[in-house]
C-alpha cells in the first residue's frame, strides 16, 4: 500500500486526530494546514532548530478514551519545508510495524515498535504537562489529580509558603482551565504573592494559552515590578506568560519597555523573545529596536547567534533578509552581519 503522508495513513486507517506543535509552544495545527505542510504547499509554521516537532494524537471514533500520541521530530530545510525523504520514510517505518492492520487499534507491541524510530522523541517535562493538560480539556476528559490542591493553592486557602507537594501538572490543568473554577481570578489574585519557584513554574504553563486582556495587564504588572527589583528571571517569564494571548498591542509595549530597561543587556531576555514572542516582531519598529539592541551586545556576536533561529520563522525571514542588507544599517549592525559571514 502506497501511503507517503502521515494524514494520509492516519485516514485510511479510519482514525480521528489532531496534530499538535510542541517545539516553542504547545499549540494545535489545524488538518488543512498541517496538510499544506506535508505537500510543501507552505513551509511548517513554527520551525525550531531546522525540526518540526510534533505531537500526533489519534483515535478510533468512539473510543476518545483510548487515544494513541506520537511524538514526532521531523526535519526541515533551510526554507522551513518538511524534507521528503523522512516523511516517507517514517511512513514506511508505520506501515511496517503495524502491517496490513491499518483500520485496527495498535497493539502494545506495535506501539513500542512504532516508538522504536529516528523520528520519536521525548517532549520535556513542562511541554509535557501542558499537552497532557489541553488534550484533556479539549477530549472532555478529567484533569490530573494534583488540580484540586492547585485550585486549592491558588485560591489562598492553603497559605503561600506551603507549596512544595504541587504537581507542576496541576499547574498546568489550571492554565488549560482558566474558564472554570474561577481559576482566572484566582491566579490575579495570587500572582503578587506567590514564592518564586511558584511563580517561575505557573508562568511557564501559562505562555502556551491565549489569555484575556485582564490576565495580560495583570502580568505586566508583575512583570515590570520584577524587572524594577532586579530580578530578571521573574520579570522574563512573565512576559513569556503573555506569549499566546491574542493582546499583541500590550505585550508589545512591554517588550518596547523591557528594551528600555537594564532587561536589554541580558542576553536571557533576547532568546525569551526570540523563543516565544517572535511573531511579535513582524512589528517594523519593534524588529529595529529588537535587532539593533541585540548587535551591540558582545560586539554583534549575540545578533548572530538569534538571527539563525529568527530567519527560519516564516514571516520573520524576509524582513530579516531586507535587514541584513540594507545600506543604512549602523556600525554596529554592520558588524554583527559580519560575524554571519565569518
Amino acid at each position: 500500500m502506497e501511503i507517503h503522508y502521515l494524514s494520509d495513513f492516519l485516514e485510511k486507517a479510519q482514525c480521528q486526530f489532531r496534530i499538535y506543535d510542541l517545539g516553542r509552544k504547545v499549540k494545535k495545527i489545524s488538518p488543512s494546514d498541517f496538510k499544506a505542510v506535508e505537500l510543501n504547499q507552505r513551509p511548517y509554521p513554527f520551525p525550531l532548530q531546522q525540526q518540526a516537532c510534533i505531537a500526533v494524537v489519534f483515535w478510533q471514533p468512539g473510543a476518545e478514551q483510548q487515544h494513541y500520541i506520537w511524538f514526532l521530530k521531523l526535519p526541515l530545510d533551510e526554507r522551513g519545508l518538511l524534507k521528503a525523504g523522512p516523511q516517507t520514510h517514517f511512513i514506511q517505518l508505520v506501515v511496517e510495524a503495524l502491517g496490513n492492520e491499518l483500520q485496527s487499534q495498535p497493539t502494545e507491541k506495535q506501539q513500542e515498535r512504532l516508538a522504536n524510530n529516528p523520528y520519536t522523541f521525548k517532549p520535556a517535562e513542562n511541554k509535557k504537562a501542558v499537552f497532557n493538560a489541553i488534550i484533556n480539556k479539549e477530549l472532555v476528559r478529567p484533569a490530573s489529580r494534583y488540580y484540586e490542591d492547585c485550585h486549592a493553592y491558588l485560591s489562598g486557602q492553603l497559605g503561600w509558603s506551603n507549596w512544595q507537594d504541587l504537581g507542576l501538572q496541576g499547574f498546568a490543568d489550571i492554565a488549560a482551565r482558566l474558564d472554570s473554577d474561577n481559576n482566572q481570578q484566582h491566579v490575579m489574585d495570587a500572582l503578587p504573592h506567590l514564592p518564586t519557584e511558584v511563580f517561575c513554574n505557573l508562568c511557564e504553563m501559562l505562555e502556551h494559552h491565549a489569555l484575556s486582556t485582564a490576565l495580560v495587564e495583570a502580568l505586566i504588572i508583575i512583570s515590570k515590578a520584577k524587572q524594577s527589583a532586579g530580578d530578571d528571571i521573574s520579570a522574563i517569564l512573565a512576559l513569556r506568560a503573555t506569549a499566546s494571548s491574542p493582546a499583541s498591542g500590550l505585550r508589545q509595549e512591554l517588550i518596547k519597555h523591557h528594551l528600555n530597561s537594564e532587561l536589554a543587556v541580558n542576553p536571557q531576555w533576547y532568546v525569551a523573545v526570540v523563543a516565544r514572542c517572535w511573531q511579535d516582531l513582524t512589528e517594523p519598529s519593534l524588529l529595529d529596536g529588537f535587532c539593533e539592541a541585540a548587535a551591540q551586545l558582545s560586539e554583534g556576536q549575540v545578533f548572530a547567534q538569534l538571527f539563525v533561529d529568527l530567519v527560519a520563522q516564516p514571516e520573520l525571514r524576509p524582513l530579516l533578509l531586507q535587514k541584513i542588507r540594507s545600506p543604512e544599517r549602523s556600525p554596529a549592525m554592520a558588524k554583527a552581519v559580519s560575524l554571519l559571514f565569518s
